[in-house]
Order: structure tokens, then sequence, then C-alpha cells
């Protein structure tokens, strides 16, 4: 699993702007890990993962793994059912949900034409707030088994691409960013 859409609510004494909060930041990461942009929120904003509706991922199958059903029938099934009943497990039971409704988007570039052999990315949407969180796993193993097959854990490689607010915007508009140093700012 990778992210390209990790977010993180932090408190700092003194920052001159977003551009030099992330440099200091970057200055100490792990290799492989960078920041990539800074706001500052408003007082009164929710922290990050509370404010959490929905999520992007592309997912690829690995090689030797490739798909075994035809995905672009799978697609076109899901995406016009009117519904799509499935059981759900939670930490405490097992429910019953209308997968369309926390499927927002679900789509793949073999609806492009631009591979036949099942090995193309698939890009979804899904639900990702506390009520309903939706993962890719959950969605791919229910067309899988709707079609006779059944998905091992270790088949996908998936990377999530970001994070979206109840109004389908990225969390980084939450806030704006900041230059302190502009007309005597500290």
């Amino acid at each position: 699993v990778e992210s390209n859409a990790e977010y993180m609510d932090i408190e700092v004494n003194s920052a001159v702007s977003s551009e030099n909060l992330i440099e200091k930041m970057n200055s100490f990461q792990a290799e492989g890990f960078f920041i990539t942009d800074a706001v500052m929120l408003p007082d009164n904003a929710e922290n990050a993962m509370a404010s959490v509706y929905a999520a992007d991922y592309t997912v690829q199958f690995r090689k030797g793994y490739e798909c075994p059903l035809n995905l672009v029938t799978a697609i076109q099934d899901f995406n016009s059912a009117t519904e799509y009943r499935i059981t759900k497990e939670t930490k405490k039971s097992l429910r019953e949900i209308d997968l369309k409704e926390f499927v927002y988007i679900l789509r793949s570039d073999i609806d492009n034409g631009n591979r036949s052999d099942g090995t193309g990315h698939l890009f979804m949407r899904l639900s990702a707030g506390s009520g309903t969180n939706i993962k890719p796993h959950l969605l791919l193993s229910s067309l899988y088994n709707k079609y006779g097959y059944e998905l091992s854990g270790s088949v996908l490689m998936l990377t999530r691409e970001e994070l979206y607010s109840e109004n389908m915007q990225p969390l980084i508009a939450a806030g704006e960013h900041f230059d302190l140093s502009v007309n005597g700012g500290c």
C-alpha cells in the first residue's frame, strides 16, 4: 500500500510561511517521505481525519496475479446496477449494505481500450468516513465473488491518491497557504 495523500494536523510555535514550513519539515524526514504542501487551518476547523468523507485509490494487480474476470464487464455491470447489496463485516457484527451508495467512481483504463490483458489500473473513489469506510479490497472482493472468483489479500497494489471532505474538496482546501513575512507579519 502506498499513499500520495497522507494528512496530519500539527500545531507549531512559529512558522514564517507554508513554503518555509515544508522546507524545514522535509529536512528532517525519513528517506522516501516528503511533505508536499502545508496550509493554515481556521481556528474553528475540525481535525483532518474527522472531516474525511471519501478517498481516491488507484489499484493494480501484481505481476502474475492478473485479474481473472473481465473487468470491463464487471465495472459496467456495477456502474449500471441500481443497487449492489453485500454483507460487510464490522468490528462488532455483520451488516448488509448497498455498496453503490458508497462507491462514487469506479473505472479502469481497460475501459479506454488501453489494455486487454487485465493488467491495467483501476481508479475508485470510495466512502472513507467514520460512518461507512469502504476499502478497495472489499469492493474488488465483491466483484470477484459475483463472478465465482476469490480475491487473495496479496494480489493488489494500492495507492491512495487523495482524501476529500463532505463537499468533495481535497482536504488541503480546508486551509490557506500563508506567508507571515508579508506586510510586517512575524
